[in-house]
């Protein structure tokens, strides 16, 4: 795990827990999730219309994105490289009153036959219900070889 990643996570769980919010918000993900493992859903129909997503790291697709531009420049065209979806395989969940923490790996075939596998780290900050901002860390040069 990244310096980083370990000084995000130390920061958010080391602060003071706002136990009926947080924990219902890290359901909420947590069933996403599960539903995403399933076929049925994912932790994307939680993002508001005006979120950002930051893409941390270095490289062409590291940066800030809106919404409509995370979809369509990022999680489509990654999506059709897929000869299966995308699938978490296992997850941990933390939370820090309104900041949601997935831990993550996820799997999935390429049409070329080769396998992708990667380990995320999405910190997700919410306004209600909605996802508003996330930063996303990533072994981003994978996802690039992908795309």
């Amino acid at each position: 795990m990244s310096n980083i990643v370990r000084t995000v996570l130390t920061v958010l769980l080391l602060g003071a827990f706002a136990p009926a919010q947080a924990e219902q918000l890290k359901a909420m993900v947590a069933d996403k999730f599960s539903a995403w493992q399933q076929g049925s859903g994912s932790p994307f129909e939680l993002l508001a219309d005006s979120m950002l997503w930051q893409v941390e790291g270095e490289g062409p697709l590291a940066g800030v994105y809106n919404k409509d531009t995370f979809l369509q420049e990022l999680v489509l065209p990654f999506n059709s490289k897929l000869a299966q979806p995308l699938v978490p395989t296992e997850a941990e969940f933390y939370q820090d009153g309104k900041t949601v923490i997935a831990l993550f790996s996820a799997e999935a075939t390429l049409h070329s036959g080769e396998y992708y596998s990667n380990r995320y780290v999405w910190v997700m900050i919410f306004e209600g219900n909605e996802i508003v901002r996330v930063h996303a860390f990533l072994n981003l040069p994978a996802f690039e070889r992908v795309m």
